[in-house]
């Protein structure tokens, strides 16, 4: 089944027996492919069709896209600016969830004189 026809499909039954049919297939998606529908999917339908259990897991799976992407862009300007990065620093940074500290070492980053300074 394509993304598009269960999204229509999904509208069609409503929004209660929509929302369960929406977790018994994702439920059973292999992760490659559920990923995918679920972005097709997640752009078609209105939130009301997504259940409670979807909503947060497709809100955790932006704030965790949202946090790499900060902790990449400061291991990236960190590099650009001529820094070598210690494994333990990649991991300090690439495995941190807070987006508030990223985003406090997101602004530091450019302007450090060295790596312990920006997690001063």
């Amino acid at each position: 089944m394509s993304p598009s026809a269960l999204a229509t499909a999904l509208m069609t039954v409503g929004t209660g027996l929509g929302r369960q049919y929406y977790d018994l297939v994702f439920a059973e998606l292999p992760e490659p492919r559920r990923q995918h529908m679920e972005e097709v999917v997640m752009k078609t339908l209105t939130p009301e069709y997504r259940s409670e259990y979807n909503r947060a897991i497709f809100a955790e799976g932006e704030a965790r896209g949202e946090a790499r992407g900060e902790a990449k862009a400061i291991i990236t300007v960190l590099e650009s600016r001529g820094f070598t990065l210690s494994d333990e620093v990649r991991d300090r940074i690439g495995q941190c969830t807070d987006i508030d500290q990223l985003d406090a070492w997101l602004r530091r980053v450019g302007s450090v004189a060295t790596v312990d300074e920006l997690f001063a």
